[in-house]
């Protein structure tokens, strides 16, 4: 590799995997994995997984969301001007993925279809979570058209006084309504009901609706859909810590519903043999999924087990995978800290990817001394009580 880093970003090489393509025979994804094998400050490959959080603004209050537990600042709603996706491009590749969200609904972005557009022409594979009430026809149509790889719909019941209750202000109906339309557009203008993009719901399990997950796979296989993903509640409150599933005490209960939704997509699989139900033990995010594959995500993990980077397991690969942009343009190493570690309005994509701040970061984690977040992540060694201590960066250690 003779290009030196600092010239790469100088002129801002927007072509930089075509570039690795050529001259190593790797991808991005594959170039990123063989980096993080010695886990380096300065990173030759771009990140695998973007997020870009392009609207803070919701329009539901799901009772298990941590935003409407810790609230939100005035000052901290908006949606992402075009022109910070636009600089955010710079790190698109050939084959990465995008998640297009963060801590707002992004289909209530007036440019969602543009932003869609823009990334699948830079090769990029597009997915996010939404809670559906603003998936509109026209919405739907771009979907299929700018062929969006996945959405995943937030739907914790199996029926409408519980949805309803759990997702303060949706209303059953019509999100079955707008799946519909989804649906219709795949056929009509795609390549049919198993094309892109593939729909997933998303159960978050809690004490009051767990009796409904099987008869939510019963309508999810019955309407086509892709798959159903299960998840274990983060507990932002004392009450919320009260709706567990993954307790010792609430587990069997929680396994007993789960053999009873498995018993259901074997009784259906005429109608999907396809069908993908995933528990919290096998789970993983959509994004993570595309973002790697199969093959690299096991690849990815057996590396995380051979490093040698202290006692603690909250050792990952984010710093080195994954970028995230808020809506206003602070640049974060991954989804759960609020440490700022660039600016996209002061500074290029790939300038800040191997920036100080990043270098820094990528140091502290491969050491024994975490960052301060990380030590407090819910995520490891699996979602446990969400500690407030995270809300505040300004009371962060300096890396």
């Amino acid at each position: 590799m003779t290009m030196k880093i600092k010239d790469m970003l100088k002129n801002k090489v927007t072509s930089f995997n075509e570039y690795i393509k050529k001259s190593v025979g790797l991808s991005n994804t594959e170039m990123n994995l063989s980096e993080c094998k010695n886990l380096p400050l300065v990173m030759r490959s771009k990140p695998i997984l973007i997020y870009a959080e392009v609207c803070t603004y919701c329009n539901l209050k799901c009772r298990m969301c941590g935003r409407n537990v810790h609230g939100m600042s005035k000052s901290d709603q908006g949606f992402m001007k075009q022109e910070l996706f636009e600089n955010l491009a710079e790190l698109f590749t050939q084959g990465g993925t995008l998640g297009l969200f963060g801590r707002g609904e992004t289909l209530l972005h007036p440019r969602f279809p543009y932003f869609l557009k823009l990334a699948k022409e830079k090769g990029m594979t597009v997915c996010f979570n939404s809670n559906g009430k603003s998936l509109t026809k026209n919405i739907a149509k771009a979907m299929v058209e700018y062929r969006q790889n996945a959405i995943t719909l937030s739907c914790s019941a199996g029926k409408a006084e519980t949805y309803e209750m759990i997702h303060v202000g949706g209303k059953w109906d019509h999100l079955w309504e707008n799946i519909t339309y989804l649906i219709e557009a795949k056929e009509r203008y795609g390549t049919g009901k198993n094309g892109m993009p593939s729909v997933y719901l998303e159960f978050v399990s809690q004490k009051d609706n767990i009796k409904e997950l099987p008869m939510l796979i019963e309508r999810a296989i019955k309407k086509g859909l892709t798959g159903v993903l299960v998840i274990d509640m983060v507990a932002h409150s004392d009450e919320l810590e009260k709706q567990r599933m993954n307790t010792p005490e609430m587990l069997p209960v929680a396994e007993k519903y789960y053999r009873e939704a498995l018993q259901v997509v074997d009784r259906l699989k005429h109608l999907n043999p396809d069908f993908d139900f995933r528990l919290p033990g096998d789970y993983d995010p959509v994004t993570k999924k595309f973002s790697m594959g199969k093959e690299s995500k096991k690849t990815s993990d057996e590396l995380l087990k051979k490093l040698d980077c202290g006692e603690e397991k909250n050792m990952c690969l984010e710093p080195w995978q994954t970028f995230y942009v808020r809506h206003n343009g602070k640049v974060a190493p991954c989804v759960i800290t609020n440490r700022n570690l660039g600016d996209l309005n002061k500074g290029g994509a790939i300038e800040i990817w191997n920036g100080p701040n990043f270098q820094k970061f990528r140091e502290r984690m491969r050491s024994q001394n975490k960052p301060f977040e990380c030590l407090r992540c819910h995520l490891f060694p699996g979602p446990q009580r969400y500690d407030k201590a995270l809300d505040n960066a300004g009371e962060y250690e300096p890396l």
